[in-house]
């Protein structure tokens, strides 16, 4: 989460978005994480019935994807994984 959170930071003008999907049993449970962690510009969003997880077949958690402007799935791995480099040909 940190390095998305400096991703995030660096492309934050570009137009980049952190979307965290929260897989808790609980809503709250997921905010109070992503306050806890100091990440106040993600997005939350609640997959309680883990129907995202299931679509996009994530394995394991976290999971980072980048998609771009038009909603194409550029990229899908852990999210220590994703680079600059990658993030700038679609922002």
């Amino acid at each position: 989460m940190p390095h998305l959170e400096v991703l995030r930071e660096e492309f934050a003008a570009e137009g980049l978005v952190v979307l965290a999907v929260n897989l808790d049993a609980s809503e709250d449970a997921g905010r109070q994480f992503i306050e806890d962690g100091g990440y106040r510009e993600f997005l939350v969003a609640h997959d309680g019935e883990a129907a995202v997880k299931m679509l996009y077949e994530v394995d394991a958690i976290p999971y980072t994807f980048l998609i771009d402007r038009q909603g194409v799935i550029r990229h899908a791995d852990h999210p220590i994984r994703i680079r600059a480099w990658q993030i700038e040909p679609w922002l």
